[in-house]
């Protein structure tokens, strides 16, 4: 939690004030009763009206006084949750974002979004709520306590009595929250993550008719989330009443025993309600400050969360040197292993491409292709080895200026919210020429005008009003208007159709020709006019060259060639 307190600095002037404004506040809730008390006992009992009017007109103004720094407060405090929710947001984005896969991996996105909502709230809150009422709370309970002690020392220590239980009903409850806290959270990051699965995986869902045993499996990921909830709540409901339980005895006992000294003479009826008043004061102080205390186990499990997130050492670090125009890229002797894994899932990886050329990779269903192209752009570090631009090492680059010299095309489409036009300019800040041209390199302008809005056209989360192709081709076209010097598409042609892929290959030739083109891909077609072909077989380079040299020399591309193509296609 400590950690976390350096995001108050900017806004220290404003704590202050929130903090200045609360004990101005509990001061002024303070001398209510001994104003209450002295309008009874020289006003009400001696008939003195002028003393009540007296009194009564300082004790309105400072019940108005209290109000105004309680508004104070409350808008300091709602201004500071707000921005300290909006801090912590933007530094886990920012951390996140600059992440390898491999350390994102780790955490997983479900989690992540666990600790960049319910996480975050529950750490504002805690801020705000420690400085609201935490730090008066402690004035609140002793002023009240010497204030009732001038007022009548023996009624006093009754009240010393009940707060003593009280304490310790807080202590215990605490004692026994904790450790279900510390629980809570992974199982809310349970739920989210198989209700993300579920959402995600709805279409194979119901294709495989699985609706009833997903249903029972979040039912049970569910339940053993509110499992615990009513747990931690059975744990609280026993605080409430034992403070009130406690309090109503307390004042039971100061009638009784105030009923007697004011018989006697040693006390007046004013006296009596002071310390009763002081009483509610302080059962009030005790409870919140026990609310935040039993808030801050699950707060300090959530900003444990948050700080592993922050406090994760990036094995992705900038260099200095200025990305050169992109002559060749190379890989030499370059191994990769995803982390904590006990082999390595590249092994031995070397080639040379120059620009104006096309190396394509291919290979089995996990041979390692999509992670050898992932190395380039630094999603992943290699572990081994080099990767060089122009014979200088890319991890000498600036990650994000390298990243702007690539046009990527992952294997997988991704569609943002907002219009056709947004998704192709993401990032690039191409002019309408520049995005018509990459549509039509792209294959992609028939189809985008043929929709009601054209390049305006609302692109749902995740692109689901569009097709697989559709959403290939836009994000091929992504990609085109970066106008990068080195392009890597990772198997994106797979969901075209042979007419479309045979022309989006015609229109790219003349784009790409000045630049050094990565494709991954299975359709021989798509692969075997490139200048250079790797096939990948478990990690490592088992063959490389042309087509037809590979024809010639590789038994595993012959297999896949001739699963696709007859001969005289092969050789054509």
């Amino acid at each position: 939690m400590q950690k976390l307190t350096y995001f108050l600095r900017p806004y220290k002037w404003a704590v202050l004030s929130m903090i200045v404004l609360m004990f101005i506040q509990t001061f002024g809730q303070l001398l209510q009763p001994h104003f209450t008390a002295d309008i009874i006992n020289y006003g009400v009992l001696e008939g003195d009206t002028t003393f009540i009017w007296r009194t009564g007109g300082i004790m309105l103004l400072v019940v108005i006084f209290t109000a105004a720094s309680s508004i104070g407060a409350l808008y300091f405090s709602s201004r500071l949750g707000a921005t300290l929710s909006r801090d912590f947001r933007k530094a886990i984005y920012n951390k996140a974002t600059n992440l390898s896969l491999s350390e994102f991996n780790e955490i997983g996105s479900g989690s992540m979004i666990t600790r960049n909502t319910n996480d975050i709230v529950q750490v504002s809150s805690i801020f705000v709520f420690g400085i609201q009422f935490l730090l008066p709370g402690p004035t609140m309970a002793i002023g009240a306590l010497i204030l009732a002690l001038m007022r009548d020392r023996v009624l006093t220590l009754i009240l010393l009595g009940v707060v003593v239980v009280a304490l310790s009903v807080g202590y215990v409850v605490c004692f026994k929250a904790l450790p279900h806290f510390m629980a809570l959270q992974p199982k809310m990051d349970n739920i989210n993550k198989t209700m993300r699965e579920i959402i995600t995986g709805v279409r194979v869902i119901r294709a495989f008719n699985q609706q009833g045993r997903e249903h029972d499996r979040i039912t049970n990921v569910a339940a053993d989330y509110a499992q615990l909830s009513v747990k931690i709540n059975k744990i609280f409901a026993v605080f409430m009443p034992a403070i009130f339980l406690a309090m109503n005895i307390g004042t039971i006992f100061i009638l009784w025993f105030g009923g007697v000294r004011v018989i006697d003479g040693s006390t007046q009826i004013g006296n009596i309600m002071a310390v009763i008043e002081y009483s509610v004061h302080i059962m009030l102080a005790i409870m919140m400050m026990s609310w935040v205390v039993l808030s801050i186990p699950r707060a300090q499990v959530s900003a444990n969360r948050i700080n592993e997130i922050l406090d994760v050492e990036n094995i992705i670090m900038d260099g200095t040197k200025p990305v050169p125009a992109i002559e060749s890229l190379s890989f030499k002797n370059v191994d990769f292993a995803y982390q904590d894994a006990d082999e390595s899932v590249l092994s031995d990886i070397s080639f040379e491409v120059s620009r104006g050329q096309t190396l394509a990779i291919m290979g089995t269903t996990g041979s390692g292709k999509s992670t050898l192209v992932n190395l380039i752009p630094r999603f992943y570090e290699n572990t081994k080895g080099s990767i060089e631009i122009n014979g200088i090492d890319i991890k000498d680059f600036p990650v994000k200026e390298l990243r702007k010299t690539i046009g990527f095309v992952t294997q997988k489409p991704i569609m943002f919210s907002g219009s056709v036009k947004d998704n192709i300019d993401f990032g690039n800040s191409a002019t309408d020429a520049k995005i018509a041209e990459a549509m039509d390199t792209a294959q992609a302008t028939a189809f985008v005008e043929e929709k009601e809005g054209g390049l305006e056209e609302k692109v749902s989360q995740g692109g689901t009003n569009f097709s697989g192709g559709q959403k290939q081709r836009l994000s091929i076209a992504r990609a085109l208007a970066r106008n990068a010097k080195l392009y890597i598409f990772d198997d994106s042609f797979s969901a075209l159709d042979y007419k479309t892929d045979r022309d989006l290959r015609v229109s790219l030739r003349e784009k790409v020709k000045d630049s050094i083109f990565i494709i991954v891909a299975q359709r021989i077609s798509t692969i075997k006019n490139a200048d250079q072909i790797i096939v990948l077989n478990d990690g490592q380079i088992a063959a490389k060259g042309t087509h037809k040299e590979l024809l010639k020399t590789s038994q595993i591309y012959q297999d896949i060639v001739y699963s696709q193509l007859d001969e005289a296609e092969a050789l054509a």
